[in-house]
């Protein structure tokens, strides 16, 4: 067997035995969240001496973030509002195929009758 051979057999191995699911591991998940979250307020907030006290670098990064979030929101919209006017065209111009079509059927079906 290669070496190539022996590592692919290794990582399906290894993926068939996978750890079993515990209720364990959400409630550590949780733990980590709300120890984080706690951090983040606890680093944010200007409690005074002692404290972290990162209000004013958190305050520098939104006042930096804002511009860039606007941006990113305002090309979102704008691909949105385009692909809004393709689709509305599009439709438009399926409606008067459509009502054509219609429009020839029936008088090929009003002719055979006569």
């Amino acid at each position: 067997m290669t070496s190539g051979a022996k590592s692919v057999s290794m990582v399906r191995e290894s993926s068939a035995a996978k750890r079993p699911y515990h209720e364990e591991d959400e409630m550590i998940a949780l733990l980590i969240g709300i120890v984080l979250l706690l951090f983040g307020v606890y680093a944010v907030l200007p409690l005074g001496r002692g404290f972290i006290d990162w209000s004013q670098e958190v305050l520098a990064f939104l006042k930096g973030g804002a511009p860039i979030l606007a941006l990113f929101i305002g090309l979102i919209s704008l691909f949105i509002g385009i692909a809004d006017i393709k689709d509305r065209i599009e439709a438009k111009k399926e409606e008067k195929q459509q009502a054509a079509e219609e429009e020839s059927a029936s008088e090929g079906g009003g002719a055979s009758k006569a």
